[in-house]
């Protein structure tokens, strides 16, 4: 099976909001390194969810609820070894702007195959 990389880094609203990830309806993203960026010179609090039926963020469905970054830092997040799968939503917020969460993973191939 084949791969290609992808890599994009989201800046996070102070209100929750779906992150567009760029993906096509029928790929998969296999994260690979999830992390929060804080260039502000405070500690910020940070949310996520991944909803996998595609619905909105909901406690349920909550990956990080109350993430701290210290000021000037990174954080990883527990959304680093999951799957975005086709139809599933990645929800994220901070208490404050300059927080920004960035993506790198695998999109394994997703041409048709003959046996």
């Amino acid at each position: 099976m084949a791969f290609q990389t992808y890599a994009k880094s989201f800046a996070l609203g102070t209100s929750s909001a779906e992150i567009s990830t760029g993906l096509g309806g029928n790929e998969t993203l296999q994260i690979t390194s999830a992390v929060i960026v804080n260039t502000t010179g405070a500690g910020r609090v940070v949310h996520l969810n991944l909803a996998s039926d595609g619905g909105a963020a909901a406690t349920g469905n909550a990956v990080e609820t109350g993430k701290t970054v210290s000021a000037n830092g990174t954080a990883g997040t527990a959304l680093t070894g999951l799957n975005i799968i086709p139809g599933a939503k990645l929800y994220g917020y901070a208490d404050a702007a300059g927080v920004a969460l960035q993506l790198a993973g695998l999109l394994p191939d997703q041409a048709a195959r003959t046996w």
